[in-house]
């Protein structure tokens, strides 16, 4: 077998055990089972379970970023659908970055990466609120951006979650909104 293959193998197979049994109920010896690879081949390509995690995390914010570019959006509208497209494209990473943000032990390896991903989003929804007259931009976008990790996370852990209605909602609501006047200027 090719070694990026086997590369691969052991990093997809991690993602899946890491996003449904969580990254501590998961050892290297589960991965390399499920990859079907000796545990001694698994640790060839990685270094230990840190490094395997780590490396996922940077990989999958390099994926969203990709698809974050190939789908453009003009407005909010459009924005709101191109998250929710790339959040399930990338379910299983998503499910991850999720159960890792609560996991304190991790927060100080992860952090730059978790900022790198959030600082990207919240940049293009600034641009996108400054495009529709938004003046104090950067505060409406956390705060959009809050709204939305409320709503993955409930759409994550409740079957029944009517994200449709909940995203019909979001969009009507900023394709209304009339943003704050512009501060007069002396």
């Amino acid at each position: 077998m090719d070694t990026s293959v086997r590369h691969q193998q052991i990093f997809r197979t991690a993602l899946t055990l890491f996003s449904q049994k969580g990254y501590d109920q998961t050892s290297m010896r589960d991965i390399a089972s499920h990859a079907d690879i000796s545990l001694g081949l698994t640790y060839n390509y990685f270094k230990n379970k840190e490094a395997l995690l780590i490396a996922i995390v940077a990989s999958g914010i390099e994926q969203i970023e990709q698809d974050w570019s190939t789908h453009s959006a003009e407005n909010l509208q459009q924005w709101l659908v191109r998250y929710f497209t790339i959040l399930e494209k990338h379910r299983d990473y998503w499910l991850l970055l999720r159960a890792l943000r609560l996991q304190s032990s991790l927060t100080q390896q992860l952090g730059k990466h978790f900022d790198k991903l959030n600082n990207f989003i919240i940049g293009d929804l600034v641009v996108l609120l400054q495009q529709q007259g938004y003046v104090k931009a950067l505060p409406e976008a956390i705060l959009l951006y809050a709204t939305l990790d409320g709503m993955t996370t409930q759409y994550f852990t409740n079957d029944r979650y009517p994200l449709n209605k909940m995203l019909a909602l979001l969009q009507r609501k900023y394709e209304t909104a009339t943003p704050e006047p512009p501060v007069a200027v002396r």
